[in-house]
């Protein structure tokens, strides 16, 4: 095989490892961090926030429906393609617990309850 074609070859595999790379980046999981609101529908109140932050962490607040007490949870996440799963900790943690649901259309759905990405 002479330079030329030799070249050509690379660079024609190259320019497959590059598309292959693309694609597999653009299938990748979606972006779940972020603020959220609750829409009701739940355990909690509709308009209480949640954060979804970049470290595996997330926290939400809002007042606790019938006590009518303000309250702050915390926790980790994790997430599998689409699926998100949150496992709250400290104080109010029994509010949460641990959820799994999925990200749909922007919004984060865990049974009846959906958060809406702000």
């Amino acid at each position: 095989m002479n330079r030329r074609a030799t070249r050509r070859a690379v660079a024609i595999a190259l320019c497959l490892c590059l598309g292959i790379t693309l694609l597999v980046v653009a299938c990748g999981a979606p972006d779940v961090t972020g603020v959220y609101k609750s829409t009701g529908g739940g355990v909690l109140a509709a308009g209480t926030t949640m954060t979804i932050n970049e470290d595996g962490t997330f926290t939400a607040s809002g007042t606790a429906p019938v006590v009518n007490t303000p309250f702050e949870v915390e926790g980790k996440w994790t997430q599998d393609g689409a699926e998100v799963t949150l496992t709250a900790e400290g104080q109010f943690a029994e509010l949460i617990g641990t959820r799994t649901g999925t990200y749909e259309d922007g919004s984060l759905v865990f049974g009846e309850e959906v958060w809406e990405k702000q």
